[in-house]
């Protein structure tokens, strides 16, 4: 690995786009399989140098990587979206929903729990294990929805089961409604202090407006004292 300036360097940058979710199912014939593939939409995200000229040799202190957070979509009038991850979001925070015409402008009112996924196979009504794409993004204890509409429903996780093929979810009660498989499966996602403009399909990111690429003008973040990340 290469430095930004030709020398060695110790470390990378994140690359940058958005996380795909999980694929388990990719044939390639007379390859084994390997796992689980997590593509990365590399339109979805931005690397940029500190304008402050330093060059340590080591690319994650000299360049910062914008973070944008899938989601799970929402209507028009929603207050709630789902995401798949919380960890660059808090309360208060005022993020930049979607991109372009489509982008709206917004601010976060509570997190909650973060996962993106959808049953695999039909669940009964009463049932208190329903079978998931993609178990990994689930903890125990944390609480999710499953359904949408007049189906959606609340639960919480009691047991997680990553098995390839067999991932599940055991949940602490019983459900109150059936589900197709393809329902939605998600953490209780981000609330927002005012309801939504407009409708914003599944895979949409979201961005904190600090973290907002600048193409074609100055870089936004700078280096503060304490050597993290932050932006003006």
């Amino acid at each position: 690995m290469r430095g930004a300036a030709g020398k060695a360097a110790t470390c990378h940058a994140d690359t940058p786009g958005i996380p795909a979710p999980r694929s388990w199912e990719r044939p390639l014939a007379g390859i084994p399989f390997s796992g689980a593939v997590a593509e990365v939409d590399a339109t979805q995200g931005s690397t940029g140098r500190y304008p402050d000229g330093q060059d340590s040799d080591r690319d994650c202190d000299d360049f910062v990587t914008a973070a944008s957070i899938r989601t799970g979509g929402a209507v028009a009038g929603a207050t709630r979206i789902n995401v798949a991850t919380t960890g660059h979001l808090s309360p208060g925070q005022t993020v930049v929903l979607d991109a372009g015409a489509h982008a709206e402008t917004l601010t976060v009112a509570t997190v909650g729990s973060h996962g993106i996924t959808r049953t695999s196979a039909p669940v009964d009504k009463g049932a208190t294990v329903i079978r998931v794409d993609d178990p990994h993004p689930f903890v125990v204890g944390q609480a999710l929805v499953v359904g949408r509409g007049a189906d959606e429903e609340t639960g919480v996780v009691t047991a997680v089961d990553t098995a390839w093929r067999a991932g599940k979810l055991t949940l602490a009660a019983p459900l109150a409604h059936a589900h197709d498989a393809g329902a939605s499966v998600a953490g209780t996602g981000i609330a927002f202090t005012g309801p939504l403009a407009k409708s914003h399909p599944v895979g949409t990111v979201i961005t904190a407006t600090g973290d907002l690429a600048t193409p074609g003008a100055p870089n936004r973040h700078v280096r503060p004292a304490t050597g993290n990340v932050s932006a003006q």
